[in-house]
């Protein structure tokens, strides 16, 4: 590119401060971004990626600590700045967009008074003419107007993190920085919320810094990638080049570590041999509604007559965007949530929300957030250890070794045993997840969107220690994704759900080779990332 830098890092250096001394975690990276530039930073969790572009933002705060380097934007150097000065720059002329709405949302202000304070503090805007900027922004990310009064918790995922970029776009920037913005997001939605980030960036011209570990989906819409590795910047180049030749192994395992759901069926991944059997959960005409609709009041039908069955050894998959009833369905079956209508029997028993504590021990969860679904306050070998003595049985030295032995079972050292959930990378927790749930040797596990928010290659990895212990322990497995890849690839069946409803049903391959219902279609043809290079503004 011929135009100067609109952005131009030097030399960074940034360390983490601990119990343990200093680490550095960005080690010398140097990069320019030019204007009008989308360009996508990538690599595992760990790598350096978010804490580079917190801290050229100033917004790394402790245990981070820069110690060299320079970054500078339209002619200030940011690490050098008063802060007043770079607070005045974020949401002016620099703008972002976090990963998780809910949380960069405030949940006791509207969406109306968030986004009119942020303008009025920052552009001194009389409240008149914030409200308008306001209702325009909304508007230009495709939300109707009523959005404005509603709280962060009356809307879906998609709609929180089209506010957040509404937010981001307010100012006119002049350049964007989305840390993982779309990762916890399904196939539709994604495809929707950057079908429109590419269009606005065509029409305003502003530049992007999209930090994901997603390399191939980088790869239909970037226009340069910058591949990160234990904080140090190991290969950069255009999508097409790096395709053809990458110039680190750690580039080509990023490119290959997930198979494409739309892409033949790799060698190490065979067809998953038919699995019969009595079922040991049987799902009938299942129905959920939210609200009474008395008084006036909404109500919602979040599942609407939905039956199945899953048999001991065998994957059912649920997928559909966010809202389709999936998650709504895992709790109904794991007996956290009572339904409307319909009942679930599992191994004889019929679930409700008071089964007895030995019944449930055999019906056991791996959530989403694995960080979240830890005690933070335990190291992970107490935790195991007490799950294993409430089974009964053992205690002592005899639970330690029963807990050693789930640890070798989902692939892990035992040394990790003695520390918190903390101090364990996020494809670490979510296998001490699984053996949690291993630990009271349960029949069925309900496991709901379990790698959505692990890296690519992480994701594989937990995937395939989930398959093998089904496969040695003959446990039944019910996978709540919107990851079709995930679901053809680990599933025995697919239930395609669509506004509470199954639209579709069959094997996974011929499912997903073949889809008959038009929605299935579209979710597939999302997945496939295949749309962005078609559809991206010239």
């Amino acid at each position: 590119r011929m135009s100067k830098p609109i952005l131009t890092i030097e030399d960074l250096h940034v360390s983490q401060l601990n119990e343990d001394g200093e680490k550095r975690v960005v080690k010398g990276v140097s990069l320019a971004i030019h204007p009008g530039e989308i360009v996508g930073v990538v690599g595992e969790s760990g790598s350096g990626k978010s804490t580079l572009v917190k801290s050229i933002l100033r917004i790394c705060g402790p245990p981070a600590v820069i110690r060299g380097g320079r970054a500078t934007f339209d002619g200030h150097d940011l690490l050098a700045q008063d802060p007043a000065v770079i607070k005045q720059l974020r949401w002016t002329q620099l703008s972002i967009v976090m990963q998780s709405s809910l949380n960069a949302l405030n949940p006791v202000l509207t969406i109306h008074e968030q986004m009119t304070d942020a303008l009025i503090a920052q552009h001194q805007m009389d409240p008149g003419d914030a409200s308008t900027v306001a209702e325009r922004c909304i508007g230009m990310v495709e939300l109707d107007a009523a959005v404005l009064r509603a709280y962060p918790h009356e809307l879906s995922g998609g709609m929180k993190q089209r506010v957040a970029l509404a937010m981001a776009l307010a100012p006119q920037p002049n350049l964007i920085v989305m840390d993982e913005p779309t990762t916890a997001l399904d196939a539709i939605v994604e495809k929707e919320i950057l079908r429109r980030l590419l269009e606005l960036q065509a029409e305003m011209k502003f530049a992007v810094v999209f930090i994901t570990h997603d390399i191939e989906l980088l790869c239909t819409f970037a226009d340069r990638i910058v591949v990160m590795e234990d904080g140090v910047l190991i290969d950069q180049g255009t999508p097409q080049a790096l395709r053809a030749n990458p110039n680190h192994p750690t580039t080509r395992e990023l490119m290959t570590a997930m198979p494409r759901v739309d892409g033949p069926r790799p060698d190490d991944l065979p067809l998953l041999p038919a699995v019969d059997g009595e079922p040991i959960i049987t799902a009938k005409d299942l129905r959920m509604v939210f609200g009474s609709g008395l008084f006036g009041g909404d109500s919602t039908v979040a599942v609407d007559g939905v039956s199945f069955s899953l048999r001991p050894g065998e994957t059912v998959a649920l997928v559909g965007e966010s809202g389709s009833g999936k998650s709504t369905i895992g709790r109904i079956v794991g007996g956290l949530q009572r339904p409307t209508a319909g009942t679930v029997v599992f191994d004889g028993h019929r679930v409700t929300t008071r089964m007895k504590p030995a019944r449930r021990r055999q019906l056991q969860f791996v959530f989403q957030d694995p960080f979240a679904s830890l005690n933070p306050t335990r190291r992970v070998g107490v935790e195991l250890e007490r799950l294993v003595m409430r089974r009964g049985g053992t205690s002592g030295s005899g639970a330690r070794a029963e807990v050693e032995r789930l640890m070798t079972l989902v692939e892990l050292d035992s040394g990790l045993l003695d520390r918190f959930p903390h101090g364990l990378s996020g494809g670490q927790r979510q296998r001490i997840a699984i053996a949690r749930a291993l630990a009271t040797r349960p029949k069925a596990i309900i496991a709901d969107e379990p790698t959505s928010m692990l890296d690519v290659s992480v994701r594989m990895g937990v995937l395939q220690v989930l398959q093998r212990l089904q496969r040695e322990l003959g446990i039944a497995i019910l996978l709540i994704t919107h990851d079709l890849a995930a679901a053809r690839f680990f599933s025995h069946r697919i239930l395609v759900l669509k506004d509470g409803k199954v639209v579709e049903t069959d094997d996974a391959e011929r499912l997903v080779m073949n889809p008959t219902h038009p929605y299935s279609v579209d979710l597939l043809q999302a997945a496939g990332t295949q749309w962005l290079a078609k559809e991206r503004p010239a």
